[in-house]
């Protein structure tokens, strides 16, 4: 058994990576690309379980206290077989590592669900001839809550496709302070505090420190700018002292988003540019350092907290409502799409009758 060859043996030979995945999808993903290479892996007792990944260039074992296993830096001399996954005992210490999972558990908008599902709860549905006209199926109470929810699930779905090496966190408590943060963004180019705006289906202007949309002005700087110095705050110094945390307003839901004034503080970028963007910025953290500072920021939550946080797994009545609404609000939309251009053709159709009849009538009528 793996276990004998441990007390017997010391370390597993590098080269061989112990592997016990963690069930949360991102960790799963990086940790299976960083196996692959490492040689077949070895079957684990029931209880063992790795510890965060800290880098190709250092690695550790829990066994025994954390000796120093080996490094991973292929065709290096000793210790050049990329060892890339390491194992604790039952019962070691994982600093960090469970509240890493707990926050990467969140899902985007969990907050805003929460709070929509309650305003919900309370409000009267609209009525069925209302909702057969197109009607939306958001009520006054729960719009907002609703719309924030859209948001974060759209930017949310945009930064979850991020490439290996990037740690995203979704719907951060802030103790504190109040709402939440929209979302943590943890990768080579530095730590990012995302915040959403959702306009729905409206063009965008964005001026020096607001946005104009459905004719009215929304200010985006001030609450970006809050967001990342909470976020500087729950990294605390595990952030390199020559790296900031930079704001970033995400625009969802918008037909297109036109810059018109840059402000020096915060970048405003469209949803479904998001992504390309954070890829194309130049390196700044390397692979140590960002699972340092995610761990950080998990761990700041839960002392913040003071307690495990529920985390929304997407199957709560909340999250079912939300789509739910969701999927109405798409099916509404296009419902009023179709009476429009009914409306449309049939004030084509009458104009084209009357039209092509007039000088029949008039010749009838008037001799």
């Amino acid at each position: 058994m793996f276990t004998k060859m441990l007390e017997a043996t010391g370390p597993p030979p590098i080269g061989r990576a112990a592997m016990a995945l963690p069930s949360t999808s991102s960790t799963r993903r990086r940790l299976s690309r960083r196996i692959a290479h490492g040689g077949p892996p070895v079957p684990l007792e029931e209880g063992w379980r790795p510890l965060p990944y800290w880098g190709h260039r250092r690695a550790r074992r829990g066994p025994g206290g954390g000796h120093r296993l080996g490094r991973s830096e292929p065709g290096r001399g000793r210790g050049g077989s990329p060892m890339t996954e390491v194992i604790v005992a039952p019962g070691a210490d994982a600093p960090g590592l469970d509240a890493l999972r707990r926050a990467e558990r969140r899902r985007p908008g969990q907050v805003c669900i929460d709070r929509a599902a309650v305003a919900r709860a309370g409000s009267v549905p609209p009525s069925l001839v209302r909702r057969a006209f197109g009607g939306s199926p958001v009520g006054a109470p729960e719009r907002e809550a609703f719309e924030a929810a859209m948001g974060e699930r759209i930017v949310g779905r945009e930064l979850d496709s991020l490439p290996d090496g990037w740690i995203v966190l979704h719907s951060i408590p802030a103790p504190g302070a109040s709402g939440d943060l929209d979302h943590v963004v943890i990768g080579p180019p530095g730590l990012f505090a995302v915040t959403t705006c959702f306009v729905g289906g409206d063009r965008v202007f964005v001026a020096e420190d607001y946005l104009l949309a459905r004719g009215e002005r929304i200010p985006f700087a001030r609450p970006a700018v809050s967001a990342a110095r909470r976020t500087a705050q729950l990294a605390g110094r595990a952030l390199p002292p020559s790296v900031a945390v930079r704001g970033v307003v995400a625009v969802a839901g918008a037909r297109g988003v036109r810059i018109g004034a840059r402000t020096r503080s915060v970048d405003v970028r469209d949803a479904r540019v998001l992504r390309e963007w954070l890829v194309s910025l130049p390196p700044a953290l390397d692979a140590v350092v960002v699972e340092a500072v995610a761990t950080r920021i998990a761990a700041s939550i839960d002392a913040g907290s003071g307690s495990p946080d529920p985390a929304e797994d997407g199957r709560s009545a909340a999250a079912l409502l939300v789509a739910r609404l969701e999927r109405e609000s798409t099916a509404a939309r296009r419902l009023r799409f179709l009476w429009r251009t009914a409306g449309l053709a049939a004030v084509a159709g009458g104009v084209w009758v009357a039209f092509a009849h007039l000088p029949a009538w008039l010749a009838l009528h008037l001799g």
